[in-house]
């Protein structure tokens, strides 16, 4: 969580993408990448940190009912949701809930209906996609 205080000076420039009004303050410190799809109903906008690290940290939008491909992580992910929601085996997690997983954690999320779920991702580490379908695509999911 260190990594997301903002830098010391002044305040860093931020995109212009519209949706910056209903992010968390401290969010509005950072520059925020463009849009990106990564999957039918899911779309990701990376969060430039400051300084080298092997972390990084994105904004993740799911459209409502959107199930992700199950999962685990090489590393550590800490999310934390800033609107809608999502559950998994782990249980439910609306706003302003977090959700630890890492190498031991195998899920597959599920957004709740109603509206788009909007996350704040921190992690380290990859995703590693489970079945067939998921070994075949994790080649072209990068997040």
């Amino acid at each position: 969580m260190s990594k997301l205080d903002p830098p010391p000076g002044p305040a860093r420039a931020r995109s212009n993408s519209g949706t910056d009004d209903t992010l968390p303050e401290i969010l509005k410190h950072y520059r925020i990448g463009p849009r990106r799809r990564i999957a039918p109903g899911v779309s990701m906008r990376p969060i430039e940190l400051p300084g080298p690290s092997k972390s990084r940290a994105f904004l993740l939008m799911s459209n409502p009912g959107t199930r992700m491909l199950e999962h685990t992580h090489t590393g550590n992910e800490l999310t934390c949701v800033l609107r809608g929601s999502f559950s998994h085996d782990g249980g439910r997690f609306g706003p302003g809930d977090f959700d630890f997983g890492d190498e031991t954690l195998d899920h597959q999320p599920i957004v709740g209906d109603g509206e788009p779920c909007l996350c704040l991702v921190a992690m380290t580490g990859d995703l590693r996609m489970n079945g067939l379908f998921g070994r075949l695509i994790s080649p072209f999911v990068r997040l």
